[in-house]
């Protein structure tokens, strides 16, 4: 599986049960897709050059389940929130029957802004993880970009006050949409029964708040 080091570092720093709780999520750009993929098969080249990324994991049964039915018919939808505290998250999910998986986009992080940005231009292409494991499955986004602009408009950095608490009310935000019944189901009349997450993590957000970059003023 392609990873950034950011991805690496960013996951080793997490407890153990913070580990159980999700997947750390991460962007790569056509750039970074370009460079990780040299020694790559021409014909996989072919197929993910020029693209974004958005990379994050499945758990082995949701993985072996989607593996299974390869092609398949892994539906998706795209949902828009605001937090308790005013800030806004973007969830990307796919399902396959009762499982989904969600990819959770802080709106306040720039990088997410970045990708949103790229792909109303350039295409999106996911990549699911095996629980963590090499092996790993490359698909394309079927949304048309227009489905993303709506978070687009969402996206936005706070005052550095707000968006201290944004950083520190993200462990409760991930444990909510870990819940099957907090995003709609993709498919009708199938009921979510088990939920993976990818988080893409504030790393950048997180910066400001400790003052090692610079951000909005309160």
């Amino acid at each position: 599986m392609i990873q950034t080091h950011e991805q690496g570092h960013a996951r080793q720093a997490l407890s153990d049960d913070e580990r159980r709780l999700f997947y750390t999520a991460s962007i790569l750009t056509p750039e970074e897709v370009a460079e990780r993929t040299e020694q790559y098969p021409e014909k996989v080249r072919c197929v993910v050059t020029g693209n974004w990324f958005l990379c994050g994991d499945l758990s082995e049964q949701m993985f072996d389940l989607v593996k299974a039915d390869w092609p398949g018919d892994l539906s998706i939808r795209v949902t828009a929130f605001a937090s308790p505290i005013g800030v806004y998250y973007g969830v990307l999910s796919h399902q396959a029957k009762g499982h989904a998986h969600r990819f959770v986009l802080p709106l306040y992080e720039p990088s997410a802004g970045e990708l949103l940005k790229a792909i109303q231009q350039t295409p999106l292409m996911f990549m699911l993880g095996r629980d963590e494991e090499v092996e790993a499955m490359v698909l394309p986004c079927p949304l048309p970009t227009r489905d993303f602009a709506p978070l687009l408009a969402l996206c936005s950095q706070p005052a550095r006050e707000q968006l201290r608490d944004a950083v520190a009310e993200l462990p409760n935000v991930i444990s909510v949409l870990k819940e099957p019944a907090q995003v709609p189901t993709a498919i009708h009349g199938r009921e979510v029964t088990h939920v993976d997450v990818s988080v893409l993590l504030p790393t950048q957000s997180l910066k400001t708040v400790l003052g090692l970059a610079k951000g909005p003023e309160q």
